[in-house]
């Protein structure tokens, strides 16, 4: 089973029909709590013991793959070998290929988190990177 932690039920039919396309027959579950996106947003920060908690009710479903869905927990899934974050492979990508990145975010509390893992990945790569941020919250 695959397991997607969701902070909008907007992305379950993207995720639904992507995986889909891939293996018509693995299990999928979608785990939405609008709750961590809200408090993140009202807060400026993860709220990392709800988010703890939503992934211990994950992980009683014993899934083969947790999927985080959203960038704001990011950090959240680097602190757990068990779950994957979504934007791990594109931020990779991207300090692999190019010295200057822009960074589009619509929530500040995205925007730290996002900011953290290109400069992280550009360390290990021993790669200086140039992030350009574009601020989207107002459009």
């Amino acid at each position: 089973m695959i397991a997607f932690l969701h902070t909008s039920s907007i992305h379950i039919e993207k995720f639904e029909n992507f995986v889909r396309k891939l293996n018509k027959d693995v299990e999928i579950k979608h785990f939405i709590n609008e709750d961590l996106l809200s408090a993140a947003l009202d807060n400026g920060v993860a709220d990392t013991q709800s988010f703890s908690e939503e992934v211990s009710r994950m992980k009683a479903l014993q899934p083969e793959l947790i999927i985080c869905t959203c960038s704001t927990y990011g950090e959240e899934c680097d602190k757990n070998d068990a779950i994957e974050r979504i934007d791990q492979p594109i931020a990779a990508y991207l300090v692999a290929n190019f010295k200057k990145i822009g960074l589009a975010f619509t929530a500040n509390s995205t925007k730290e988190v996002s900011k953290n893992l290109l400069l992280r990945l550009a360390k290990e790569k021993n790669k200086e990177v140039d992030i350009i941020d574009c601020d989207c919250s107002s459009s």
